[in-house]
């Protein structure tokens, strides 16, 4: 069964990628060759955006089974995530459409925020860990270490907010005594962590 869905997958997976490959064609072949696109060209384009989303959001999902065993809440993430991704799609058509004009850029621009925002979505709905429903790191004691030999092995860059909280709650759990060198080890990881960030 795993087998099919992975065959599935690979095969919407891969008709998706032809049909954007044959819109970006078809666009530099009007763009390039014909000088001025016709009549037909917004809805061509627009209709194979539209197509790629549907295969992405709504085909593979059902061909493959993940919405089986999903939560309310994993459900409300993948409407959001649904939506937002056709957003984008519609500002990548809008951009695609309105190229040789200044606001053609307004287009890839919605693209772009809305593919960095549903991520967040896709990961609830998919339920990846760190993504709030687990912790990020683990702070509790062990024979291996103390928190803060763990918490030092998890890479800033993957924890959530929760995490980077359980982090500084580690850290002040250290071993020195007095207050003031716990507090520096705070800041340094308050540092280490903003400069992550940037």
């Amino acid at each position: 069964m795993e087998e099919q869905r992975r065959r599935t997958r690979t095969i919407l997976r891969v008709a998706e990628a032809v049909i954007l490959l044959i819109v970006v064609a078809y666009m530099l072949y009007s763009i390039l060759v014909l000088k001025k696109p016709g009549p037909a060209y917004p809805f061509l384009i627009t209709a194979g955006i539209l197509l790629a989303w549907l295969i992405e959001n709504v085909i593979l999902p059902l061909k493959t089974g993940s919405f089986e065993g999903k939560t309310p809440a994993q459900m409300t993430a993948y409407r959001k995530y649904a939506a937002l991704g056709l957003v984008g799609y519609l500002g990548l058509a809008y951009f695609a459409l309105a190229a040789s004009s200044s606001t053609g850029f307004y287009g890839a621009i919605v693209y772009v925020i809305t593919t960095v925002t549903k991520r967040r979505f896709q990961d609830e709905f998919t339920n990846v860990p760190g993504t709030g429903d687990e912790d990020a790191i683990d702070v509790s004691y062990s024979e291996e270490g103390d928190a803060s030999e763990q918490a030092e092995s998890v890479d800033p860059l993957t924890l959530d907010a929760a995490g980077r909280e359980e982090r500084m709650k580690a850290a002040a759990q250290d071993e020195p005594a007095d207050m003031k060198s716990r507090l520096q080890r705070l800041n340094e990881l308050a540092e280490e962590i903003e400069e992550t960030e940037l």
